[in-house]
């Protein structure tokens, strides 16, 4: 009933009558909630009229008691609040030049913050509602002359506005990172970590780690943005520390990284800016050294398999040493199938495909023998049966000068498949102080008949070995025939012939020489 009455006298603007039913209602029983707040509302209608005739000190009365009602007056979607809050606002010192200002930054920002500029040198000086105030004119200000604004004035600003130690997190604090990041992107020589050390990573709120759509299209987060612009940057930091300070997944923030720089990467690719995918995979390096295994790191080593080939295959070796054999997950040792149905080998089979190969044509091969060597052992380990991976290893031991223990492999393989014809020439280049069973292995495989393509450098090595032997005939007759298939190679047998006495005549074929020594090829196998 009194509720009713008090609400009629204040829409009749009869304060006074409205003040006094109200307190003496609430004197009654100061306990309900209801008349508390309706005296509250009472008091907040006088502070209106105090204010505007400049009673001051009345309305610092009025706001001293509506602040004692605001714990246990019933207050439906915090009203009460909110009007005690802009009341509050209002009577503090330098609202009356802020406060407009601020309702002009919404359509003049350049005018409104030449208000309220001078007011940045002394920030401490107003009550945090007020700085907050001050915050979003600055925010307002940056944002129109983004594209406009001289670089140390805008760094002077972003720096003014962290002095103000308005209430954070909260939406401006969140902008004003938000534009930190745009401007980062238009000015290189800006230090966007640095400026978020002094923003402080603990100040994101839930919403900065969410990405939402706006007219249809996927805005990413907050996060995700500043990422992506910290690694643009490529400006040095420590993940470590920045993991601690954000309330978000280690493992999600590092994955937004390396997403982060694998872009970087596809999109130097793209621009055919070799030199600038080089150093990105430098720098995705030097990043991840230490970070583990992650879907995007998988991805990434991907990426490295189809990019560095041809003038750039030799920085695979490099780039994979870092990424390290240890990051392997589950999947990336499982082979697939493609939307055709088509098997695709597993990363690591693919992976260690391009790592022998790159090693069997590079010359300084002592670097990288120690990773290579355990990742061999990891994937052997997997897969003990695996025949190829035996090869490997033979030819690991072959390159290490252990051709005892290579020979003792190729042994193996052979018993297995003696159809590889590759693996009798590899056999035989283990076997430097046995030039007989070189001849048997080389005779074997020349007895087969492969294609002349197939068989590389396998007709040189045997004329070397018959030299050696004294059989220079036979020899002469391997060179012969070499040359009628590689004259562009033929520096090397031209060289071998001239070792050979001039007066020597070459045979029409050596197929009986084939003969005669492959027929020990088995028991040589066995012994």
């Amino acid at each position: 009933m009194y509720v009713q009455e008090i609400t009629e006298l204040r829409r009749q603007g009869e304060l006074s009558k409205a003040f006094e039913l109200a307190y003496n209602a609430w004197d009654r029983d100061k306990a309900d909630p209801f008349l508390q707040m309706s005296l509250f509302w009472v008091l907040r209608d006088m502070c209106h009229r105090f204010f505007k005739h400049g009673y001051f000190d009345e309305v610092d009365v009025c706001l001293k008691e509506m602040k004692a009602f605001l714990p246990t007056m019933l207050d439906e979607k915090d009203m009460g609040k909110l009007a005690f809050k802009a009341l509050y606002h209002r009577v503090q010192s330098g609202a009356e030049i802020i406060l407009p200002a601020l309702q002009l930054s919404g359509q003049r920002p350049k005018d409104a913050f030449s208000q309220i500029a001078h007011f940045l040198d002394f920030p401490r000086f107003f009550d945090p509602l007020l700085r907050e105030d001050l915050g979003w004119i600055i925010y307002r200000y940056l944002k129109e002359v983004l594209y406009n604004v001289p670089s140390l004035e805008a760094r002077k600003l972003l720096k003014a506005y962290v002095a103000l130690e308005n209430p954070r997190p909260s939406l401006l604090h969140s902008q004003m990172l938000s534009y930190s990041i745009k401007f980062a992107k238009e000015h290189p020589e800006f230090k966007l970590y640095r400026f978020l050390q002094l923003w402080n990573p603990t100040q994101f709120r839930e919403e900065d780690f969410q990405s939402h759509v706006y007219t249809e299209h996927v805005v990413p987060s907050l996060l995700e943005r500043l990422v992506k612009q910290l690694v643009e940057n490529n400006e040095p930091f420590r993940f470590e520390e920045l993991a601690q300070s954000i309330a978000y997944s280690k493992h999600k923030l590092l994955e937004l990284f390396r997403r982060a720089q694998y872009r970087r990467i596809v999109q130097f690719k793209h621009w055919q800016q070799q030199g600038n995918m080089l150093q990105a995979f430098k720098d995705y390096s030097t990043f991840n050294r230490e970070q583990g295994p992650s879907t995007w790191h998988s991805r990434t080593l991907k990426l490295a398999l189809w990019y560095l080939r041809g003038n750039c295959a030799a920085f695979f070796l490099d780039f994979f040493k870092a990424w390290s054999y240890r990051n392997f997950g589950e999947e990336d040792w499982r082979a697939s199938y493609d939307k055709a149905d088509h098997r695709q080998e597993a990363l690591v089979t693919l992976v260690l495909q391009r790592c022998h190969d790159l090693l069997s044509c590079q010359r300084n091969k002592q670097g990288h023998f120690d990773w290579y060597a355990k990742f061999l052992a990891q994937y052997m380990f997997r897969f003990p049966e695996n025949k190829e991976a035996i090869r490997y290893q033979a030819l690991l031991y072959h390159w290490q000068q252990k051709d005892d223990c290579a020979i003792i492999l190729f042994k193996q393989l052979l018993r297995q498949t003696p159809d590889k014809h590759h693996l009798w020439y590899e056999a035989a280049q283990c076997l430097k102080g046995n030039i007989g069973a070189k001849i048997i292995f080389l005779c074997k495989l020349l007895h087969a008949q492969p294609e002349e393509a197939l068989l590389g450098n396998t007709r040189l090595t045997l004329a070397q070995a018959l030299i050696r032997k004294g059989m220079m005939p036979e020899a002469k007759t391997e060179l012969e025939h070499y040359l009628q298939s590689h004259r562009s190679k033929s520096y090397i047998a031209r060289h071998l012939i001239a070792a050979i006495p001039t007066e020597t005549i070459a045979n029409d074929s050596n197929q009986d020489l084939y003969r005669y020594y492959a027929q020990y090829a088995e028991d040589l196998l066995n012994d």
